[in-house]
């Protein structure tokens, strides 16, 4: 086996920024958002192997010169919070191309993605708007990754270990929070537009399918896979869901995701990391097939009866 040479911080943060504005270039410009975004969610997969990875990333802002307090100033909701959860994962896969076996890999890309992030600030302005936007983009990032590990492992140890829940009904519990979640929060906000509230919909449905496959489902159908026809009765699951809320708020609320609508995307990327603690590896405890469908029908009658 050929074991790779550590590049140069400076290589792996001329070869990023490359990269990522290629990825973010919209006609004849980068669009400095999404570019943002990805920066994050880069970043914050080289913090991941720290024992503290939200105190690596308020290093990491520190050395750029961001100082801002979440409590200081909130950053503006430019774009949705699904959009903005894939462009941190696009950031997130771009990064593993930089990182190899050891911590040593992980420094020499986060150096690189510090370097990358004092350019994207210099680009901007490195006016507070700016500042705001980059640290949420980062601590989001990493918050999202520590709450949904958080999540399934107090789902496990408190319903399973303790209250005998079986894996799919962490499943259904967690899907059904996360969609009925979504449907509350819009439902505050005013919004009745059909087509509004099915995209919302589907955009949660790929959080949740998309974190599953990452984390080792099979991906050889389509995302929606197994979904029944629109005639079939959905099941709501409130019991389930009045029983886990509180479990999974309290990670939520520790993790210091307040935002209700980051809120959504978390639980939604727990729900697929549960998907995926029953559904992956070479003996499953409930097939793939199966898994999909329970958590997608989960999330879509919890989130319909809500609206």
């Amino acid at each position: 086996m050929i074991s790779r040479a550590l590049p140069s911080y400076l290589d792996i943060a001329q070869s990023f920024y490359g990269q990522a504005c290629d990825l973010c270039q919209e006609g004849p410009s980068v669009n400095l958002l999404r570019l943002i975004n990805l920066w994050g969610g880069a970043l914050a997969e080289c913090l991941l192997d720290y024992e503290e990875p939200d105190q690596a990333a308020e290093d990491c802002l520190a050395e750029i010169g961001i100082t801002i307090s979440a409590d200081d100033w909130m950053a503006p909701s430019l774009r949705s919070a699904s959009a903005c959860e894939q462009d941190i994962e696009f950031g997130r896969t771009l990064s593993r191309l930089y990182l190899g076996d050891g911590l040593e890999w992980s420094l020499n890309a986060r150096n690189a993605l510090t370097e990358v992030g004092r350019g994207i600030r210099n680009l901007a302005g490195a006016d507070e708007a700016c500042d705001a936007l980059m640290a949420e983009s980062l601590r989001t990032a990493v918050r999202y990754e520590l709450t949904a590990h958080s999540i399934c492992d107090r789902a496990i140890d408190v319903k399973i270990a303790g209250q005998r829940w079986t894996i799919a009904d962490c499943i259904l519990g967690l899907s059904a929070l996360a969609g009925s979640h979504q449907a509350r929060l819009m439902y505050d906000a005013g919004v009745s537009n059909a087509a509004s509230l099915e995209k919302a919909l589907d955009d949660l449905m790929r959080v949740m399918m998309e974190e599953a496959v990452r984390h080792g489902v099979p991906e050889d159908v389509t995302l929606l896979h197994g979904i029944p026809a629109n005639d079939m009765p959905m099941s709501i699951h409130a019991d389930l869901i009045r029983s886990i809320e509180p479990l999974a708020l309290t990670v939520l609320e520790d993790n210091h995701i307040l935002d209700r609508t980051n809120q959504a995307i978390a639980l939604a990327k727990a729900a697929g990391r549960m998907v995926a603690v029953a559904a992956a590896g070479e003996s499953p405890d409930i097939e793939h097939v199966v898994a999909r469908p329970l958590a997608l029908c989960a999330m879509m009658g919890a989130f319909r009866q809500a609206v």
